[in-house]
């Protein structure tokens, strides 16, 4: 419950924090949701609380976060266990088309 907590005062710097949670839950509107991720001032305090809440609660298994979906999230903590340095900036940026809208 702590981790809820300090997560409201980035969530209110968030870029997300005045839109429609489907942008981040609808496989079709994916990329969209990412443009606004990488535009996003708090992208490192969110990916970090989701990979961090995910692995105690189902909800955070879904949607995008940090500008990741939940398997370039999986990718990722796997690359942070195995010793990877890549963050999850460079994983949210790397080879995304242009989105329009």
């Amino acid at each position: 419950m702590s981790d809820l907590k300090n997560a409201v005062g980035w969530q209110d710097r968030a870029a997300c924090r005045n839109m429609d949670t489907e942008e981040f839950f609808n496989d079709v509107r994916s990329q969209r949701a990412k443009k606004i991720c990488r535009q996003c001032p708090v992208i490192t305090e969110c990916l970090n609380f989701a990979m961090k809440c995910e692995t105690r609660c189902l909800a955070y298994r879904h949607g995008i976060y940090g500008g990741l979906t939940p398997g370039q999230r999986e990718q990722l903590a796997h690359r942070r266990a195995t010793g990877g340095r890549q963050d999850g900036r460079a994983l949210a940026t790397e080879s995304l088309p242009a989105v329009r809208g």
